[in-house]
């Protein structure tokens, strides 16, 4: 695997102090994840394979758990639009596409959004990007055995050192790390859904909300960062990358369902 570049180094530290992170548990969750994999024998490099073959030059949705996300996926479905590109999502968005019985190509996660909705789309194709880090260790141990038991496609991630098999795209929250594993195939276009990036957290950030509810403020310096993340990459980037939701983000177009609908036609 590839090494991880200076600039994540730089920003993976001020992440660190900012929010008290535990680098030598990341590092251990990262190879326990490693080690789980390994008993999977799955290639890393076929999934990875696979999901340039169809992001490459495609038209993506990439979805975030905003309080945006279900207006906007209901206004999505009523056109048919979920079923003519490919979907990559942070985890608590697995909830509603199981709603509406939508399979994303790929569903990014720590599994802190995880209600069953993710093994089942996983179950039925979609790859799961799963990443280790010093807070979900047992979510891991309790997750991977199942996933191993029905064949669900994994794709280790971390945000420290990158192992034989666990790849570290340089993202931080489950939405930013969507983004940057969809960029790392160069999509001909990208629309962003359900990222908000305010002061309001989405019914489908974790599995317990049921309605939106304000951000605490380890919450709110997540997303400022994600933001940041995510505005960074998308200025590097020569993928067009737009948004349909209201919030401002460098480099990135709003853009409306019509757009969309161009995007998909053109």
């Amino acid at each position: 695997m590839s090494t991880v570049s200076a600039i994540w180094w730089m920003r993976y530290k001020y992440i660190v102090s900012k929010l008290g992170i535990d680098e030598s548990l990341d590092r251990f969750a990262t190879r326990m994840l490693s080690e789980f994999l390994r008993s999977f024998q799955l290639d890393v490099h076929s999934i990875l394979h696979y999901l340039e073959k169809a992001l490459r030059g495609a038209v993506t949705i990439v979805m975030g758990a905003g309080p945006s996300l279900e207006r906007q996926v209901r206004e999505l479905h009523a056109l048919k639009i979920l079923n003519e590109c490919c979907i990559v999502v942070a985890d608590g968005v697995a909830r509603l596409l199981r709603i509406y019985n939508v399979i994303p190509t790929a569903i990014v996660t720590d599994l802190d959004g995880e209600d069953g909705s993710i093994l089942e789309l996983g179950l039925r194709g979609a790859v799961v990007a799963l990443h280790a880090h010093g807070d979900n260790i047992d979510r891991i141990i309790e997750w991977i055995p199942r996933a191993r038991r029905y064949g669900v496609r994994v794709l280790g991630t971390t945000q420290v050192e990158p192992t034989d098999n666990v790849i570290n795209i340089g993202g931080f929250t489950d939405g930013d790390r969507a983004l940057l594993l969809t960029l790392r195939f160069h999509p001909r276009a990208v629309i962003l859904v359900g990222m908000d990036f305010g002061d309001v957290v989405g019914p489908y950030s974790k599995p317990w909300l049921h309605r939106a509810m304000k951000a605490d403020e380890r919450k709110r310096v997540k997303l400022d960062i994600a933001k940041q993340i995510i505005e960074d990459a998308v200025c590097s980037s020569r993928s067009e990358v737009y948004t349909l939701s209201s919030t401002d983000l460098n480099c990135v177009h709003r853009a409306d369902i019509h757009e969309v609908l161009r995007l998909l036609r053109s």
